[in-house]
């Protein structure tokens, strides 16, 4: 269709590589350049998959990254066979397992209530829904059922971690008490992005829910090298 972009990425626009730093530092706070950036995830690819091959290696796995992953997610020891079990098994990593051990990294923990339920619609394994400012709605992770033969259990920890505690439950509930004005104590939802708001900062929000994964380590969390 002669009217479309030929080409994917927004620096086929006109000025789209100027757009392209601009969005960088407003995201990162940083003058970095788009390449610098990408070489940055490259690296970061290469040694992830380094440390996953030392886990492959003691779990006495062989093959590619992929082809351990392909091998293992269908095993089904990790899948459960009813979504039920799924849930339950989410309530209890999240508040049998972190939740008791967060006072060993956190202090003055606000503890909002945290439900966990099953998601409304097909997507991501999970999501989270930030407590209503005026605390009538707790703080909700959803759990994906829509695919139970596609989640094998070594994949909720790290979700839960992320999501929920000590990920953007915590985050989120620490910004929610804070002594600041509401505007800021609450996320803004994605239907206000830009033009009509300004974005988020993903670096600082996902950032901390990834940091929040290896806090699982720190917690002994983990229960094996699979998960």
């Amino acid at each position: 269709m002669k009217h479309l972009r030929q080409a994917f990425g927004v620096n086929v626009w006109t000025h789209g590589n100027e757009f392209y730093e601009a969005c960088l530092k407003w995201h990162l706070s940083l003058p970095l350049k788009p390449e610098e950036v990408h070489q940055k995830g490259i690296d970061e690819v290469h040694r992830i998959s380094s440390e996953i091959q030392k886990i492959f290696k003691r779990l006495n796995l062989t093959g590619t990254t992929k082809e351990v992953f392909d091998l293992i997610k269908n095993d089904p020891k990790f899948l459960l066979n009813s979504t039920d079990a799924i849930l339950e098994e989410y309530k209890d990593i999240i508040f049998k397992r972190i939740q008791p051990n967060l006072p060993k990294l956190f202090k003055n923990l606000p503890n909002l209530p945290l439900e966990v339920r099953p998601s409304l619609t097909d997507g991501p394994g999970g999501t989270y829904q930030q407590v209503s400012p005026d605390g009538s709605r707790p703080g909700i992770f959803y759990a994906n059922l829509f695919h139970p033969d596609e989640s094998p259990t070594f994949n909720f920890v790290d979700l839960a971690l992320h999501e929920a505690l000590p990920g953007h439950h915590l985050q989120l509930s620490y910004q929610g008490v804070a002594n600041i004005p509401l505007f800021r104590t609450t996320g803004v939802d994605w239907t206000y992005m830009v033009p009509t708001a300004f974005p988020s900062y993903t670096a600082y929000i996902e950032g901390w829910a990834l940091y929040a994964e290896s806090l699982g380590e720190e917690m002994g969390v983990f229960k094996n090298d699979y998960e």
